[in-house]
């Protein structure tokens, strides 16, 4: 009986737990049945706002494509009514006109709410879209920083160093090699882009149909290269009267960040799609500073960066205020080319000589009176000028053409201050006096190179005796020959003149000579201050 007393309290103990851990469980279950419903009121909440946002965009989108096809309703009925417009012939035709009229506006009257909220939807489309382009343009360049490199560049600088070379050790003087470690995904890329020969020739001769030459298909090869473009020479000759040869190597709207020079020969007539082909590429090339334009289509058609131009050259002819006007509009010229039609006599004008002051080089081929458009100019900069006499070329020209302008030509001269280091005439009217005094101008006679003087008919011959003498370079020792006359202080007569042109290394003559032999020998042997001049 004691034994049982004595266990009676742990039994107790142990069913007072027994309860108490009970009661926890319970109490532990409660609390998260009170969870779980949290949880399934907060899981209703998110599926209600998901099928809410759901609805919204399942009806935004169908306001779009309702707002869609209301503009092509409306496009359709306003084609409708442009039609019973040019329809409309009195009477009762224009008024039956007039109620469909009537009726068609009171319905886009009452579409018209839906259609701009379908447009503003549209709109925000948009402008989304083009944020996501202009962020993943953005993303694109972070991660391929080596495609703003040209791949010629690239190419050039790892063929040069994966070369096998033995370097010897720099001077100190030399900035040392930066270069001495490359990813090597960027080298792959350098290496596995293939290289663009510099020059293409292709000229398109006797063919109606260049599209579907052979040549063809290999210049599509080398179209998605524009933007590496430099120069682009397109010439085309030996075309039919009157047929019109279409389909120029040129993309449209394209860029070209790299062309710096255009040369374009086409005697013929330009298609219409040609013209736009090259005014996109004249506007989308920054760098472009070089234009040759050979063709019979006038160069207003098109969109010429004048201002950015440094050289140009135009082969039709054209008039002189066309050419003063290249002058006008291209400030930073230096090379210009043109054939010139000039008036007969001078312009009244009261305005003074136009003054360009970077232009260096000038080649004129003229019909006219050169007098007129020397007077109208001013070249501070010039040295290389070159003057050809169109009429010069036929045998029987016109008298009052071909003249050598003396009165204007020296005054010019004086006025440019310009220093003429070569001189080209061709078939002009001028005499042995006239050139002789050009010669030894002071613009010309201290600078002047290579000198050029062609007359084809052989007409004039102005290069004599006397110019020649003076294009002789003599030292300035008194021979045993000059000795004192009369007892007098003076030489004699035969004391040879000044030396013009001491610089001159080459001489280029046709067709203009009347000399003796000896004297030309002479000039062709005789020791100058730089070398014996180069006779032609």
């Amino acid at each position: 009986m004691y034994s049982s007393d004595s266990q009676y309290p742990s039994v107790v103990r142990k069913w007072d737990y027994s309860l108490k851990y009970c009661y926890n469980h319970k109490q532990i279950i409660v609390e998260l049945e009170t969870e779980k419903e949290i949880a399934q009121k907060a899981l209703k909440t998110m599926m209600k706002q998901r099928n809410e946002a759901d609805a919204l965009l399942a009806a935004l989108s169908s306001t779009v494509d309702r707002g869609e096809a209301l503009l092509d309703d409306i496009g359709e009925q306003m084609f409708n009514v442009e039609c019973d417009l040019q329809s409309l012939q009195g009477g009762s035709e224009g008024q039956i006109s007039n109620t469909r009229f009537r009726n068609r506006s009171e319905t886009c009257d009452e579409i018209k709410p839906e259609i701009e909220e379908g447009q503003l939807e549209l709109r925000r489309l948009l402008e989304q879209c083009e944020d996501i382009s202009e962020q993943l343009d953005l993303h694109r360049d972070q991660l391929s920083l080596i495609h703003k490199v040209p791949p010629e560049i690239i190419r050039i600088i790892f063929l040069f160093w994966a070369s096998d070379r033995h370097f010897l050790q720099s001077p100190t003087h030399v900035s040392p090699s930066v270069l001495t470690g490359v990813c090597v995904a960027w080298k792959n890329i350098a290496l596995g882009v293939d290289q663009i020969p510099p020059t293409m020739p292709h000229d398109n001769t006797n063919s109606e149909h260049p599209a579907g030459s052979p040549v063809a298909s290999m210049l599509d090869l080398f179209i998605p290269h524009h933007s590496r473009w430099q120069r682009v020479r397109l010439r085309y000759s030996d075309a039919s009267p009157g047929k019109v040869v279409t389909a120029l190597p040129l993309p449209m709207n394209a860029t070209y960040p790299l062309l710096e020079e255009v040369y374009l020969d086409k005697g013929y007539w330009w298609a219409q799609e040609d013209l736009d082909c090259i005014k996109s590429m004249m506007v989308s090339a920054p760098r472009l500073h070089s234009v040759t334009w050979l063709s019979e289509k006038s160069y207003k058609m098109l969109a010429f960066p004048w201002k950015q131009l440094t050289h140009f050259s135009q082969g039709p002819i054209a008039t002189m205020n066309e050419g003063l006007r290249v002058l006008a509009i291209c400030p930073h010229l230096k090379s210009l080319e043109l054939t010139l039609f000039l008036p007969m006599f001078p312009v009244d004008d009261d305005d003074g000589p136009f003054v360009h002051n970077t232009l260096e080089r000038l080649h004129l081929r003229t019909a006219g009176n050169l007098a007129v458009l020397i007077d109208k100019v001013t070249l501070p900069a010039l040295k290389d000028l070159s003057l050809s006499e169109l009429h010069g070329t036929s045998p029987n020209p016109p008298v009052q053409l071909g003249r050598w302008p003396q009165s204007q030509f020296l005054p010019f001269l004086l006025r440019s201050g310009c220093t003429i280091k070569q001189f080209i005439i061709q078939e002009w009217d001028i005499s042995a006096e006239e050139i002789a005094e050009c010669l030894g101008h002071p613009q010309i006679s201290k600078s002047l190179d290579p000198l050029s003087i062609t007359e084809y008919h052989q007409k004039h011959l102005c290069m004599t005796d006397e110019v020649l003498r003076r294009l002789t370079y003599t030292p300035s020792v008194i021979s045993s020959e000059n000795v004192l006359c009369h007892g007098d202080d003076q030489l004699a007569e035969d004391t040879p003149l000044e030396t013009i042109c001491p610089n001159l290394t080459t001489i280029k003559l046709w067709g203009c000579i009347s000399a003796q032999d000896g004297i030309w020998l002479s000039l062709g042997g005789w020791p100058g201050p730089k070398a014996a001049p180069s006779c032609n």
